[in-house]
């Protein structure tokens, strides 16, 4: 370790963080977490409720039923969703799960069979252990490469497809499923004794699924007082494994603790049979307005720089919000103006179309709330709901996404705000977001002063849409560990972004697994409406400075690159792979789009022969685990300014 690594992990981490860091390495090594979390107290005969009578629990659970959030309708989905595209979207979901094959990050599946074997991950073929205690566990690298790979079957969202196929059809074979489910899951996962128990968020988004699906079908027949029970055990097990390790969680200075919140203030509002369910209330409340304050910005961006995880933020502050309603709690006032700013944020880049946003910062595949007969990529869903909990009218028409929010939010609500029309420019400085707007088309270029730790060497990346096409885009970051060093690499690297590279250095210096060192400092300028100024400087192992002026005409753009460096340098544009891209000119490529309009790319430098341009293959990844192909323009030798002309629609 070289003598500044400490400092530089100490400010990727957080100053603030860096004693629960401290604490929390000191409680593994001195075996005060283990013993805080031995198995052996948190076992049956502990549950404070467990000589309660039948009639007394299956009480409980009918009143926790007028706590929970409303179950729509069959009508009321019908009416959203018509059949055939809920047996699309639902039922053939449901039917695949129970032959066998479950659904893993919105998109691919896994066989698992029926009851899943949930300590299985389907890509390796590699088993976890069960039965020893999850703090022996490494999360990534062999013999069990990506723990995620067994951690999203243990998320249980698949019981949300099943509680709404149960509503949607009437049909009680689904309740019997979903018990099945539950029960499979907690005889596969003894307490804190296997991989499922390693984090804290795991634990609570499960918690939600298992209680929604539960509370839906509460009045079926198979719905017993026994399996009642064995719920009430495991929601009570894992409000204290969660409590036991909140401190980490918080340390994180990540979604981590907002969801970890949600689970406490969750099972203490709806348990209040367990002596301390208000202190997880109280805990989890805290917990939650102070991480809303400092993760979510003044100007709505947040923490993480990840479009998936302002997802999951949103999720995890609209069911928290929604069920303290429930119960005539509300939270701050600022806390509610933080979510509203970040529902007002998020609104800028969803495309009304498809629901599509720039597949910007790390994607590890969440759809912890799949409320909706849309594809992952589809942020319509929340963006509804959560403009919905704020009192906002989404702006956006009626359709599947609409769904999420019959489930989680009052259909009642008066909504007092409408949303002011996309201007030609808008700008989030303190996240460093900057979008110029044309009549058809929608630029987005990061330029951030980094509060918060980075992810993704994407400083000064360009997104390009067009009539809801994204022509210029990130490349995603496919899985967070992969036994090929080239492609782990790859996707947080400049390469996999629209910037500029200097030599083969990357912008920051990595640091230990997610941190990087040297942080870039960027700043964006609006000159006009139409023109945008964003220079950033780099100090990591070759430093250099770099400019981008973004001039707009129309539908029309020149983005012009200069970098301040010894070395020569060059210029990534990753391109839209549902077309054909063909160089057209000795400095043109250029495609047909869909609708029939052609789309050109010229480059122009000071002199004639300064730089080399080639059309080459690179990755891309829309889903967590899942990569294809991707064209991209490669500009190289460049020594002075490049310009990049962008024309639209002209044949």
């Amino acid at each position: 370790m070289r003598i500044l690594d400490p400092y530089k992990i100490a400010k990727g981490v957080g100053w603030d963080n860096v004693s629960r860091r401290v604490w929390h390495a000191f409680s593994i090594r001195s075996g005060l977490l283990r013993k805080k979390l031995d198995p052996e107290h948190f076992r049956e005969h502990k549950l404070p409720t467990k000589n309660i009578s039948a009639e007394q629990r299956i009480e409980s659970w009918q009143l926790r039923r007028q706590r929970f959030f409303r179950i729509p309708s069959s009508e009321e989905l019908r009416r959203i969703s018509p059949p055939e595209e809920w047996n699309r979207a639902v039922t053939a979901v449901c039917d695949a799960a129970i032959e066998g094959r479950y659904p893993f990050f919105s998109r691919w599946q896994g066989e698992l069979g029926w009851p899943p074997n949930f300590n299985l991950d389907p890509v390796n073929q590699v088993r976890w252990p069960v039965g020893e205690h999850w703090l022996n566990f490494a999360r990534s690298g062999p013999p069990h490469n990506d723990i995620k790979l067994v951690w999203e079957s243990s998320r249980c969202t698949l019981l949300y497809f099943l509680a709404r196929q149960f509503v949607y059809s009437s049909e009680d074979k689904w309740a019997e499923h979903i018990w099945q489910f539950i029960e499979s899951w907690i005889e596969q996962n003894p307490v804190n004794e296997s991989a499922a128990w390693a984090c804290g968020q795991e634990t609570s988004f499960r918690i939600m699924a298992m209680l929604t699906s539960v509370i839906t079908i509460l009045d079926c027949p198979c719905t017993t007082e026994y399996r009642l029970k064995l719920l009430e055990l495991l929601c009570w097990q894992s409000a204290k494994r969660i409590q036991s390790n909140l401190n980490y969680a918080i340390s994180q200075e990540n979604n981590h603790a907002l969801s970890e919140a949600v689970g406490l203030w969750t099972i203490g509002l709806l348990f209040n049979e367990f002596p301390e369910s208000n202190q997880w209330c109280i805990l989890g409340k805290k917990v939650l307005e102070s991480e809303v304050r400092r993760q979510i910005y003044s100007d709505g961006s947040y923490v993480q720089h990840s479009m998936t995880y302002h997802r999951v933020m949103l999720d995890d502050l609209c069911w928290a919000i929604e069920l303290g309603r429930k119960q005539g709690l509300e939270f701050s006032k600022t806390f509610l103006a933080r979510v509203t700013f970040a529902t007002n944020w998020l609104r800028q880049f969803v495309n009304a179309s498809n629901g599509r946003v720039p597949n910007y910062g790390a994607n590890d595949g969440a759809n912890v709330l799949p409320l909706a007969c849309s594809d992952y990529l589809d942020f319509r869903p929340i963006l509804h709901l959560a403009s919905m909990v704020c009192g906002i009218d989404s702006g956006l028409k009626d359709g599947p996404w609409c769904e999420k929010a019959c489930w989680l939010s009052d259909p009642n609500r008066v909504i007092s705000q409408k949303p002011s029309a996309p201007a030609c420019h808008w700008e989030a400085p303190i996240g460093g977001y900057y979008i110029i707007r044309g009549p058809a088309s929608q630029l987005f270029i990061r330029a951030p002063v980094y509060r918060d730790r980075p992810g993704q060497c994407d400083t000064l990346h360009v997104d390009l849409w067009y009539q809801g096409w994204n022509i210029l885009r990130d490349a995603g970051s496919y899985c967070y560990y992969h036994q090929e060093k080239e492609i782990k690499e790859y996707f947080y690297s400049a390469s996999a972004h629209n910037t500029v590279q200097v030599s083969t250095a990357e912008q920051m210096t990595k640091g230990p697994n997610f941190l990087w060192f040297d942080w870039p400092i960027a700043t964006g300028q609006f000159c006009s409406g139409t023109e945008l100024q964003c220079k950033a400087s780099f100090s990591g192992k070759t430093p250099y400075r770099h400019a981008r002026t973004i001039r707009r005409t129309n539908d029309d753009y020149v983005i012009s690159d200069e970098v301040a460096s010894n070395l020569k340098y060059k210029v990534r544009w990753r391109l839209m792979p549902e077309i054909c891209w063909k160089k057209t000119g000795e400095r043109i490529i250029s495609a047909i789009l869909p609708n029939a309009e052609k789309i050109s790319i010229q480059f122009s430098g000071r002199t004639k022969n300064e730089f080399e341009m080639s059309l080459v293959d690179s990755w891309e990844s829309l889903y967590y685990g899942e990569k294809r192909t991707c064209p991209s323009v490669l500009i190289e030798n460049l020594s002075t300014k490049l310009d990049t002309h962008i024309t639209i629609g002209k044949n």
